[in-house]
């Protein structure tokens, strides 16, 4: 970095508390452009997964393209997207290790509520929600995110969940 000779005179002008005030504010400004950064990286990574989409003219294929990639933006151990089976109200989803899994509407989980809000639902810590199950395999979860996907007439066509382990919002 290469300061004028001028900058570097009135800096040495400064009195030492406004040489603190002055290092305080370079530290602010580091530190928001290095989240500015991160953040940078995590929006060209979700670029590249909503580009990966395109990639197969398989559903299933697709499924599992975007499911990998958010894993990798979010470092989470699990993705999944749900369908919304309007007829027989309940959600679908299809994994290797468990086949088909339902959920139904009333069954009042995190696609329901998600559903009821309309919106994306996050939560920070998955052992203090309202939606944690005991009996559930999901005892390690830290953080979860629900999102709905919307078609183009704004009608909820189905549900994008993430299961993480050490993700906090707040670092980005």
């Amino acid at each position: 970095m290469v300061f004028s000779e001028d900058f570097l005179t009135k800096i040495a002008v400064l009195n030492l508390e406004e040489k603190f005030e002055f290092q305080d504010l370079i530290r602010s400004f580091l530190k928001d452009f290095h989240r500015m950064i991160k953040m940078n990286q995590h929006l060209k990574k979700i670029i590249k997964t909503s580009l990966s989409m395109n990639d197969s003219l398989d559903l299933n294929q697709s499924i599992r393209n975007f499911t990998a990639e958010t894993c990798l933006i979010f470092d989470c151990f699990q993705a999944k997207i749900f369908i919304v089976d309007e007829i027989n109200k309940e959600f679908w989803t299809k994994n290797a290790k468990e086949g088909l899994e339902r959920i139904s509407f009333d069954q009042g989980d995190v696609l329901s509520h998600t559903m009821k809000l309309k919106k994306v639902l996050k939560i920070d810590d998955w052992k203090k929600s309202q939606f944690v199950n005991i009996n559930s395999r999901q005892f390690s979860i830290k953080t979860m995110v629900c999102s709905p996907i919307v078609d183009n007439k704004g009608k909820i066509i189905g549900f994008y969940s993430s299961n993480l382990l050490k993700f906090s919002f707040d670092s980005w």
